[in-house]
């Protein structure tokens, strides 16, 4: 976790401190009480978010990614809850830790769980990389230019099988 807090990027949430209480690990970060894209996206992907605010969120996105990688730091669970703002409107990107928090037997679960459209198919479990990484921040475009999800992940107990929605 150590080398996360020295991952410094205008676009990432930066980490107040971490630490453990009665065994339990923690992270404190600033609270942002302007929310994620999830929540924006909360009534369902119905219509593209406005053009420049899509390409703007997206732009801070790839820049902190690029920023990450270029110091070997995969986020490997992107996705619109990991997108927050500022009350200004500026993207930040959390979430990080999350997999290093886990245990590995807690982490392989999580994982085994994850359905979410926003993980490459052919991402192992525990097996994060850019290029998931790119793959989640093509995903999350897809869905701020559209309006709609690029796919659908029929079953969590399926990974790897993913169906066209029909726009």
């Amino acid at each position: 976790l150590s080398v996360l807090q020295q991952v410094k990027h205008p676009h990432i949430l930066p980490i107040l401190a971490i630490g453990f209480h009665k065994e339990i690990p923690y992270v404190i970060t600033e609270y942002l009480p302007s929310g994620s894209l999830y929540k924006r996206f909360q009534h369902g992907i119905k219509q593209p978010i406005h053009m420049k605010e899509a390409i703007l969120t997206l732009a801070q996105v790839g820049q902190a990614l690029y920023s990450a990688h270029q110091r070997q730091v995969v986020h490997g669970s992107l996705r619109p809850q990991n997108v927050v703002f500022t009350t200004q409107n500026e993207t930040l990107v959390t979430g990080f830790y999350y997999h290093a928090l886990l245990l590995p037997n807690e982490a392989e679960e999580s994982a085994r769980q994850e359905s979410s459209i926003y993980r490459a198919p052919e991402q192992l479990p525990g097996q994060a990389s850019e290029k998931g990484d790119q793959y989640a921040l093509g995903c999350l475009g897809y869905a701020l230019f559209t309006g709609s999800q690029a796919f659908t992940v029929p079953s969590a107990s399926i990974p790897g099988t993913y169906y066209k929605t029909k726009s």
